[in-house]
């Protein structure tokens, strides 16, 4: 009752009625001390905030003078209170810590998930693009072998800049850029003139950090659904710039865009955005816009970071040779 803040400090005043200590037996009225019976206590609650941690001050006493302390039990009323207040405020701080931790279990179960996603996209795309390129390559070694040649080489360089980071949530711009522009090589042999490629990314924004397959799938979303169901083909453009802090990846075609029906099921985007909120939280996006004058225009958006290089591995220590060398003849 009659709650109290002050305005502009962590401190509140409050009163509580006293439960009657004699249930229906009140004390004789020839008692004179009955008289003097005190009605309510008085509840003083006070913050000081800290750096990692703060603390709260109770005060409980009766809602009377000083002097009546000499006179009048407390028959364990303001015990009451404080055992109350206390209790509450723990098992308000335990719910909430029960709260944290539950929510940072979620948090890295959904970490857990988009890796495992990852993995299922890899698993999915790796073996059809690659029986695709060494269908393409067994043809070639026939009819075209020096092209054969610059296809299995640009497979090689793909699959080097792939495996080893195949288990990693976050690569680089540089190394998602490596392997794109070997994807899209490939391509280029089996579409031949009906793909054009131009990369404009500055190589100050290599070492970026950037989702793992995050740039493949917006090119491969460029050449599946704009690029090969166009009869004459058409350009892919990457393009990379760093303003203000943030870094724009943008895959861009002019293909058939969204006038016409698509036959994608969006798990590829879906999978994307899930990893860019993971990764980064939401300060990333990836917006999906139409080019002009035709086609689609994909960017993501996140905070430019970079990517602190592994360790290298430790030298090998020099062996000594089995067999000693053997004297010169005179």
């Amino acid at each position: 009752e009659r709650l109290e803040r002050s305005v502009g400090t962590l401190q509140l005043r409050a009163t509580q009625r006293r439960a009657d200590p004699y249930g229906e037996r009140p004390p004789s009225r020839w008692n004179p001390l009955a008289r003097l019976a005190i009605k309510h206590n008085q509840i003083t609650a006070r913050v000081t905030p800290g750096v990692d941690t703060c603390s709260v001050t109770l005060l409980f006493e009766p809602d009377a003078g000083a002097w009546l302390d000499l006179l009048l039990l407390d028959e364990g009323s303001n015990y009451e209170n404080a055992e109350a207040v206390t209790q509450a405020l723990s098992g308000k701080v335990a719910r909430q810590r029960r709260e944290e931790r539950e929510q940072a279990a979620r948090t890295e179960a959904e970490k857990e998930l988009s890796v495992a996603r990852l993995n299922l996209l890899h698993a999915q795309v790796e073996p059809h693009f690659l029986y695709n390129t060494l269908a393409n390559a067994q043809v070639l070694t026939r009819s075209d072998p020096e092209r054969a040649e610059q296809m299995l080489g640009h497979l090689i360089q793909y699959l080097r800049s792939s495996l080893p980071g195949i288990d990693q949530s976050l690569s680089t711009l540089g190394q998602e850029l490596e392997r794109v522009r070997a994807y899209l090589e490939i391509l280029r042999i089996r579409m031949g003139a009906r793909l054009t490629l131009q990369i404009d990314v500055p190589d100050a924004l290599h070492n970026l950090t950037l989702p793992s397959m995050s740039l493949q799938t917006l090119v491969e979303n460029a050449i599946k659904h704009g690029l090969e169901p166009k009869s004459g083909g058409g350009t892919v453009w990457v393009l990379a710039r760093e303003l203000d802090g943030r870094l724009t990846v943008t895959v861009a075609d002019d293909g058939q865009g969204m006038a016409t029906g698509s036959t994608g099921t969006g798990i590829g985007l879906k999978n994307l955005r899930e990893r860019l909120r993971v990764s980064c939280g939401a300060d990333a996006s990836l917006t999906l816009v139409s080019n002009f004058p035709s086609g689609m225009a994909a960017t993501i958006s996140l905070p430019c970071q970079h990517l602190e290089p592994a360790p290298a591995p430790a030298p090998a220590p020099a062996v000594a040779p089995l067999i000693p060398e053997l004297p010169h003849a005179s």
